[in-house]
Protein backbone atom coordinates (compact mmCIF):
# COMPACT_ATOMS: atom_id res chain seq x y z
CA UNK A 1 0.00 0.00 0.00
CA UNK A 2 1.96 3.08 -1.38
CA UNK A 3 -0.84 5.79 0.01
CA UNK A 4 -1.49 6.85 3.09
CA UNK A 5 -4.96 4.81 4.24
CA UNK A 6 -5.13 7.40 7.32
CA UNK A 7 -5.46 10.18 4.91
CA UNK A 8 -8.46 8.77 3.20
CA UNK A 9 -12.48 10.13 2.97
CA UNK A 10 -14.47 7.33 5.17
CA UNK A 11 -16.21 5.87 2.08
CA UNK A 12 -12.80 5.04 0.85
CA UNK A 13 -11.32 3.67 3.84
CA UNK A 14 -14.37 1.54 4.41
CA UNK A 15 -14.35 0.17 0.63
CA UNK A 16 -10.73 -0.58 0.73
CA UNK A 17 -11.34 -2.46 3.98
CA UNK A 18 -14.12 -4.58 3.23
CA UNK A 19 -12.03 -5.61 -0.32
CA UNK A 20 -9.14 -6.19 1.81
CA UNK A 21 -11.52 -8.80 3.95
CA UNK A 22 -12.88 -10.89 1.29
CA UNK A 23 -9.39 -11.25 -0.38
CA UNK A 24 -8.46 -12.33 2.48
CA UNK A 25 -10.69 -14.13 3.29
CA UNK A 26 -10.96 -16.14 -0.18
CA UNK A 27 -7.25 -16.45 -0.23
CA UNK A 28 -7.11 -18.29 3.18
CA UNK A 29 -10.50 -20.24 2.66
CA UNK A 30 -8.33 -23.57 1.84
CA UNK A 31 -10.17 -23.77 -1.76
CA UNK A 32 -7.63 -21.85 -3.29
CA UNK A 33 -3.43 -22.36 -3.17
CA UNK A 34 -2.70 -18.15 -3.13
CA UNK A 35 0.78 -16.97 -2.20
CA UNK A 36 -0.58 -13.65 -1.43
CA UNK A 37 -2.41 -15.15 1.20
CA UNK A 38 -0.53 -14.31 4.44
CA UNK A 39 -0.21 -10.25 2.38
CA UNK A 40 -3.75 -10.01 2.15
CA UNK A 41 -4.44 -10.79 6.01
CA UNK A 42 -1.33 -8.56 6.59
CA UNK A 43 -3.33 -6.03 4.35
CA UNK A 44 -6.85 -6.34 6.13
CA UNK A 45 -5.12 -6.39 10.06
CA UNK A 46 -3.77 -3.10 8.63
CA UNK A 47 -6.73 -1.52 7.65
CA UNK A 48 -8.60 -2.32 10.32
CA UNK A 49 -5.90 -0.80 12.54
CA UNK A 50 -6.89 2.53 10.17
CA UNK A 51 -10.46 2.12 10.94
CA UNK A 52 -10.11 1.88 14.25
CA UNK A 53 -8.24 5.21 14.64
CA UNK A 54 -10.52 6.76 12.87
CA UNK A 55 -13.16 5.82 15.05
CA UNK A 56 -11.11 6.79 18.17
CA UNK A 57 -10.56 9.79 16.68
CA UNK A 58 -6.29 9.82 16.83
CA UNK A 59 -4.07 10.61 14.17
CA UNK A 60 -0.99 8.32 13.73
CA UNK A 61 2.90 10.08 14.81
CA UNK A 62 4.24 9.60 11.83
CA UNK A 63 3.76 8.61 8.13
CA UNK A 64 5.59 6.60 5.60
CA UNK A 65 8.08 8.50 4.74
CA UNK A 66 8.96 10.29 8.08
CA UNK A 67 12.64 9.79 8.93
CA UNK A 68 12.78 9.04 12.84
CA UNK A 69 15.60 8.53 15.12
CA UNK A 70 15.09 6.55 18.26
CA UNK A 71 14.35 7.74 21.46
CA UNK A 72 17.47 6.13 23.58
CA UNK A 73 20.40 4.17 22.63
CA UNK A 74 19.09 0.73 22.77
CA UNK A 75 15.39 -0.09 21.53
CA UNK A 76 13.46 -3.06 21.81
CA UNK A 77 10.92 -4.46 19.42
CA UNK A 78 7.56 -5.35 20.14
CA UNK A 79 7.62 -9.10 21.84
CA UNK A 80 5.80 -11.10 19.10
CA UNK A 81 4.52 -14.84 19.28
CA UNK A 82 6.57 -15.91 16.89
CA UNK A 83 9.28 -17.21 18.45
CA UNK A 84 12.00 -17.21 15.85
CA UNK A 85 11.84 -13.60 15.50
CA UNK A 86 14.55 -11.76 17.72
CA UNK A 87 13.52 -9.76 20.22
CA UNK A 88 16.44 -8.26 21.87
CA UNK A 89 17.20 -4.98 22.34
CA UNK A 90 19.58 -3.53 19.96
CA UNK A 91 21.18 -0.31 18.77
CA UNK A 92 19.43 1.29 15.75
CA UNK A 93 21.00 3.64 13.23
CA UNK A 94 20.53 7.33 13.91
CA UNK A 95 18.13 7.52 11.34
CA UNK A 96 15.30 5.44 10.02
CA UNK A 97 12.64 6.08 7.36
CA UNK A 98 9.13 4.96 8.51
CA UNK A 99 7.52 1.95 5.36
CA UNK A 100 4.06 1.61 7.82
CA UNK A 101 2.04 2.84 11.03
CA UNK A 102 0.08 0.58 13.07
CA UNK A 103 -2.30 1.39 15.74
CA UNK A 104 -3.36 -1.26 17.89
CA UNK A 105 -5.95 0.65 19.86
CA UNK A 106 -5.90 2.64 23.31
CA UNK A 107 -3.83 4.91 21.79
CA UNK A 108 -1.27 2.58 21.11
CA UNK A 109 1.25 2.43 17.66
CA UNK A 110 4.04 0.40 16.25
CA UNK A 111 6.17 1.23 13.17
CA UNK A 112 7.45 -0.70 10.42
CA UNK A 113 10.61 1.00 9.05
CA UNK A 114 12.12 0.38 4.90
CA UNK A 115 15.32 -0.58 6.51
CA UNK A 116 15.66 -3.81 6.43
CA UNK A 117 19.09 -4.75 8.48
CA UNK A 118 20.04 -6.85 11.32
CA UNK A 119 19.05 -3.95 13.66
CA UNK A 120 15.38 -3.74 12.33
CA UNK A 121 14.75 -6.88 11.11
CA UNK A 122 15.20 -10.58 11.84
CA UNK A 123 16.96 -12.92 9.88
CA UNK A 124 15.25 -16.19 7.96
CA UNK A 125 16.25 -18.81 5.88
CA UNK A 126 13.39 -20.00 3.23
CA UNK A 127 13.26 -24.17 2.65
CA UNK A 128 15.72 -23.70 -0.70
CA UNK A 129 18.28 -21.85 2.10
CA UNK A 130 18.14 -17.97 0.68
CA UNK A 131 18.23 -15.36 3.06
CA UNK A 132 15.54 -12.94 3.56
CA UNK A 133 14.77 -10.20 6.16
CA UNK A 134 10.80 -10.72 8.60
CA UNK A 135 11.03 -6.96 9.48
CA UNK A 136 10.42 -6.52 13.25
CA UNK A 137 7.79 -3.96 14.67
CA UNK A 138 8.53 -1.29 17.30
CA UNK A 139 6.86 0.87 19.66
CA UNK A 140 6.29 4.05 17.60
CA UNK A 141 6.76 5.95 21.47
CA UNK A 142 10.47 4.68 21.18
CA UNK A 143 10.89 7.19 18.02
CA UNK A 144 10.68 10.91 17.26
CA UNK A 145 10.46 12.91 14.06
CA UNK A 146 13.16 14.05 12.91
CA UNK A 147 12.31 17.75 12.03
CA UNK A 148 14.61 18.58 9.38
CA UNK A 149 14.13 15.14 7.77
CA UNK A 150 10.13 14.97 8.05
CA UNK A 151 8.12 13.78 5.02
CA UNK A 152 5.82 16.59 3.12
CA UNK A 153 2.48 14.56 3.24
Amino acid sequence: MSENPYSWDTATLLSKFMDACGRAGFSNCGLVISPTADNDLADAHYLRGVVLARIDQVKPPFVAGDRVGAKSLLVKPVSVMHWRLDGSQRHLPHQLTVAKVIYCGSSRWQVLFREKTEQTASQEWDEDGHRYWNPLLFHAEDFELSPALAATV
